[in-house]
């Protein structure tokens, strides 16, 4: 945790490279954002062909934290065969490595708190969030997904609070898939 360094509030489009490539995300700082007090971070992963902004807008969280709260939102990239910007769900796959990266710099620039860094995250981004939640249990606190499916991956040990919703008429990421997430990550 670094306090005590002032940075500017706002939203801010940002880059970071992650191994030999570079990786964009939206961060977000409050306006009451005090360098001397530690906040809470919240990582939001936006659903299959979606983008930062747009989960921004639909996700609409960052009222409830008020000043409390720095978001940030990762860009996905084009998935093979699909053309659309996703998630490498892989425990040891790229966009956890840029979650690695994001957490690294952020906490090494501002006034985090450790123990409040939460993931969140709609379809795709659910199962983002989910797997998060399974291989990176020592860095959040908690996560929550909405119409996410299970991880690709065994869970450790390390278990988290997770908040998770799906939908019985989901058309999208079937129901079945919300129980089993559910059912690996408790």
């Amino acid at each position: 945790m670094v306090c005590g360094m002032p940075s500017p509030a706002g939203v801010n489009v940002l880059q970071t490279m992650v191994g030999p490539d570079l990786r964009e995300y939206l961060l977000v700082i409050p306006t009451g954002y005090d360098s001397d007090t530690p906040h809470a971070l919240v990582f939001a992963f936006h659903g299959l062909g979606s983008s930062p902004t747009e989960a921004r807008s639909y996700f609409e969280v960052e009222e409830a934290a008020g000043d409390q709260a720095i978001f940030v939102y990762p860009q996905g990239r084009p998935l093979l065969g699909e053309g659309l910007d996703g998630w490498d769900l892989e425990a040891s796959g790229s966009d956890v490595a840029f979650f690695d990266s994001l957490y690294e710099d952020l906490t090494s620039t501002l006034c985090i708190d450790p123990q409040r860094v939460y993931a969140i995250g709609h379809s795709y981004g659910g199962y983002m969030t989910n797997g998060l939640g399974c291989f990176r249990g020592d860095v959040l606190r908690a996560t929550g997904s909405v119409a996410g499916g299970p991880p690709t991956s065994a869970c450790g040990d390390e278990r988290i609070a997770a908040w998770l919703a799906h939908g019985t008429a989901d058309e999208i990421v079937p129901f079945f898939l919300g129980e089993q997430a559910l059912g690996s990550v408790l």
